[in-house]
């Protein structure tokens, strides 16, 4: 796993938040797209950055915000990690 994570947020603001745009869709037989625009009144900047394997839903996530908005990107595997066996479950 790797991650890189920065927010900094407004402690004074009434807590808002709003889902203004949602997107999905498969991309591959186990592969998955996820866009998503939000509103969140305590949000001044956001930076979140993380690439996981051998976990369930392993992908990348990446989210974007300045001043209350944030983009998010995110490609997964839909399926789970089996630690015992060392290889992804049995998509049946």
């Amino acid at each position: 796993m790797f991650k890189i994570k920065l927010n900094i947020d407004n402690l004074f603001s009434k807590e808002d938040f709003k889902n203004l745009f949602s997107r999905s869709f498969q991309v591959y037989k186990n592969k998955f797209f996820e866009f998503e625009i939000v509103y969140y009144s305590n949000t001044l900047l956001d930076f979140n950055f993380s690439w996981t394997s051998r976990v369930d839903h392993a992908g990348l996530d990446l989210t974007l915000g300045l001043l209350f908005y944030s983009v998010s990107f995110r490609m997964y595997d839909r399926r789970h990690w089996n630690h015992k066996e060392n290889r992804w479950e049995n998509d049946n």
